[in-house]
């Protein structure tokens, strides 16, 4: 009898809708997640290159601070051996 009515084929066709439906939001979800895994690597890689140049600064800074410790130590051993 409800094939008579046309149940079991609104039933089909509620199903592919919603089916349908759900493929386009899910395929929005997916691109979107994709946008925030590229957003993050590319947040990523600037820290990344922003830590690498810190670093060179300080490693810079520190043989720069050794240097001008190493000159003062000599100035400092000259002045006390002619004393």
């Amino acid at each position: 009898m409800s094939k008579l009515l046309g149940g079991k084929n609104k039933h089909a066709q509620a199903m592919a809708a919603a089916q349908q439906q759900f493929a386009q939001v899910h395929g929005q979800w997916q691109q979107h997640v994709m946008a925030v895994q590229q957003g993050h690597a590319q947040v990523l890689g600037d820290h990344q290159r922003q830590e690498q140049n810190r670093q060179a600064k300080l490693a810079m800074a520190e043989q720069e601070y050794r240097a001008a410790c190493a000159t003062r130590q000599r100035e400092v051993d000259e002045h006390n051996a002619d004393g």
